[in-house]
């Protein structure tokens, strides 16, 4: 189980493109570089810092403008119907706003996420409050049982930025003897890879 776990889909809900979030984006952008040049055009009376700002601004929302997605595409949750929107198609899975579940992105559609599912990157949340208990022996890597390498995870308290100022709180993070870079720090929480993993400490705590 060493990479991301795949199947043939079958049902699922269909991704359909999403163009009010682009729009979104690109409004947003506009917003953004018209306050912009409205602050730049009062550096005559507030000086050259407002000139700076202002240009500033007004390049921040030329490159929102740029950068808005290309192809954003909605589907409904596979667990409870609400739409999930603002996708990137290309991502590995995604959670729901509106019931909290994860459901996975694959060949067009959103399934929901097996037990055993392990994403590229760090996805699945264990709240900070569970993650300092005593987690269970899954490897936070690719889902192994009997896990009992632990490392250590510097994990910001909550509404911090982990920086070297910021309060942390040491969490140890199972792991499998083959892996060791499963898991990735966040406010207030520990991020993993194993969707058996999060789902354990859910029920155990």
């Amino acid at each position: 189980m060493g990479g991301p776990y795949r199947e043939p889909h079958v049902g699922g809900r269909r991704l359909e493109p999403d163009p009010a979030a682009r729009r979104k984006v690109r409004l947003a952008g506009l917003t953004t570089a018209a306050l912009g040049v409205g602050i730049g055009a009062t550096a005559p009376l507030l000086g050259p810092l407002a000139a700076a700002f202002g240009g500033g601004l007004a390049l921040l929302g030329l490159a929102l403008f740029r950068e808005a997605p290309a192809s954003p595409m909605k589907a409904p949750c596979p667990t409870c119907g609400a739409t999930i929107a603002e996708l990137d198609p290309s991502t590995d899975a995604v959670r729901c706003p509106a019931c909290g579940e994860y459901a996975r992105v694959t060949s067009g559609v959103l399934l929901e996420v097996p037990h055993d599912f392990v994403a590229r990157d760090p996805l699945f949340v264990i709240p900070l409050e569970r993650a300092v208990l005593e987690l269970p022996a899954i490897c936070a890597e690719c889902g192994a049982p009997g896990a009992r390498h632990l490392v250590r995870v510097a994990v910001s308290v909550r509404g911090t930025a982990l920086d070297a100022d910021a309060p942390a709180e040491i969490v140890d993070i199972p792991h499998c003897r083959d892996h060791g870079d499963g898991a990735a720090p966040d406010i207030g929480a520990v991020r993993v890879r194993s969707r058996a993993l999060s789902l354990e400490a859910e029920i155990s705590a």
